[in-house]
């Protein structure tokens, strides 16, 4: 949890840690009224430091629920206070979370930003706040602010087109996150690495990747980054523009949400999103696309893995995850 990264000083008091890593569990999982109730008290607590972390954290609710003016108003509000208490890291953090707000919310009108008449001063503020949030990260010599800020990176050259530039940036991204053992950001990073490689022309490789992620992520719980990589899956799909099965297409309005937006993190039924976590129990139309994923043969074996166009397999005791970098680092 990026408390445990963000805090190495121990600044927060034991019961606002856990407090605050409870309510990014609950934010994560799909339960953000739950998630702001919790941090809400946070807010309002004596010391600036916790309210900085609670102001922080609720941005990071309605970041993920796509409520993304609100998020930044919120993290403008965080970042005052976490330079007021001299915490550099957190307040380095911060700014590379707007920054990603800002993409986010540019993907929402991209040809109105990407296209001459766009907001291009808005566009160019975004990338002067990501590129010294950066720069301060190496002057810090922080793998994890260095891989968030290279996760972000690879957000804004999608934006831009630049799929090359942005499959780069997200593989160095998942080497940085790995280095720290952060697996939630790392599986973002390679939801990313799937995108742009789709967008390269690899759809196979890249609808492999994706499904990897999809199913590690279903095995930690994690719903609302689950969502966000079924609409990757679903864009993937776009490209290849497949005959939907029966079953699917008869419900095609949520593939179409999903495909239609950059981060879905809203409008699918609670019984829908616990299909997420518990595929074999609910009934949906999203079920198919996680059984499939659940049931297919995964690209990584636990105990044998063969890269792409590189050679014999490679044995090793370690996690699905870990393989699934060493693949990367030998395909790529």
């Amino acid at each position: 949890m990026i408390v445990r990264y963000l805090d190495a000083e121990h600044r927060l008091p034991q019961d606002r840690v856990d407090e605050i890593v409870r309510a990014l569990q609950l934010m994560i999982n799909a339960e953000p009224r739950e998630a702001r109730q919790l941090l809400l008290s946070a807010t309002k607590d004596d010391d600036p430091v916790v309210r900085a972390f609670g102001m922080h954290c609720l941005g990071e609710v309605d970041h993920l629920l796509g409520c993304f003016s609100l998020a930044r108003r919120r993290y403008q509000r965080a970042a005052k206070l976490f330079k007021e208490t001299d915490h550099e890291r957190c307040y380095v953090f911060n700014r590379m979370r707007l920054a990603e707000v800002c993409i986010l919310q540019a993907e929402s009108y991209r040809d109105s930003v990407a296209e001459p008449g766009g907001d291009i001063k808005e566009f160019g503020k975004t990338r002067a706040i990501l590129d010294e949030a950066i720069s301060q990260a190496q002057a810090l010599s922080d793998d994890f602010l260095i891989g968030i800020g290279l996760q972000c990176s690879s957000q804004l050259k999608a934006l831009e087109r630049d799929y090359q530039a942005a499959s780069e940036l997200a593989q160095q991204s998942v080497l940085y996150l790995a280095a720290v053992g952060e697996e939630v950001a790392s599986l973002t990073s390679l939801s990313l690495l799937a995108q742009a490689i789709a967008q390269l022309g690899d759809l196979d490789f890249a609808m492999e990747l994706a499904e990897d992620v999809f199913r590690r992520q279903i095995e930690c719980n994690l719903r609302m980054p689950c969502k966000a990589t079924l609409g990757v899956i679903s864009g993937i799909n776009s490209l290849r523009r497949p005959a939907w099965d029966d079953s699917l297409s008869s419900m095609n309005s949520a593939i179409e949400a999903i495909d239609g937006t950059a981060r879905i993190t809203s409008g699918i039924p609670q019984d829908e999103l616990e299909v997420f976590a518990h595929a074999e129990e609910i009934s949906s139309p999203l079920t198919e696309w996680v059984n499939r994923a659940k049931s297919r043969k995964p690209v990584i074996d636990p105990t044998v893995t063969r890269s792409r166009n590189v050679g014999p397999p490679v044995r090793a005791d370690v996690s699905p995850f870990e393989i699934t970098l060493e693949r990367i680092n030998r395909a790529l």
